[in-house]
């Protein structure tokens, strides 16, 4: 069995978080479609329980979002900059998760370039075949025409 990349929850979530750095689980829901409060989500629950860390370190390997901080606003007016306390939570990658999807996609890559490189061995491997017949009949049929020039001399 393929592992979908556009079904798999825990890649799906570090795509997400490689392309935006800091993050709230709300926005995280939102984007993905994960269905926020619903009990019955098996996606949600499972972020919440297994791949989430409150602490902003973690020694759990199943762990690939932690804490990051409360981030401050920063709004820019002609008058002033104003900067407002912020009460959402900020998640952020794991640097291990991080270099695990980069390992996914090499992995990926590579098995791209495998698949190629099988489909230009097999072609050649016909060409080569198709070279041997080739050379058998041509001299199949100058042997044959050797014979009847020697027979019909």
């Amino acid at each position: 069995m393929e592992l979908k990349e556009e079904q798999n929850l825990i890649l799906r979530i570090t795509k997400y978080a490689v392309e935006r750095k800091f993050f709230t689980l709300q926005e995280l829901y939102k984007d993905l479609k994960l269905g926020e409060g619903d009990p019955d989500n098996k996606e949600y629950n499972f972020l919440r329980s297994t791949l989430t860390c409150e602490q902003r370190s973690t020694q759990n390997p199943n762990h690939i979002l932690v804490y990051y901080g409360k981030i401050p606003t920063t709004v820019r007016t002609p008058d002033a900059i104003t900067t407002f306390e912020n009460d959402k939570r900020y998640y952020t990658l794991l640097p291990q998760a991080f270099y695990n999807y980069v390992d996914y996609l090499e992995i990926k890559e590579a098995k791209m370039h495998a698949n190629e490189a099988k489909k230009q061995s097999m072609l050649a491997i016909q060409l080569t075949v198709f070279a041997i017949l080739t050379s058998i009949l041509i001299g199949l049929g100058d042997l044959f025409l050797t014979v009847l020039s020697m027979i019909y001399k």
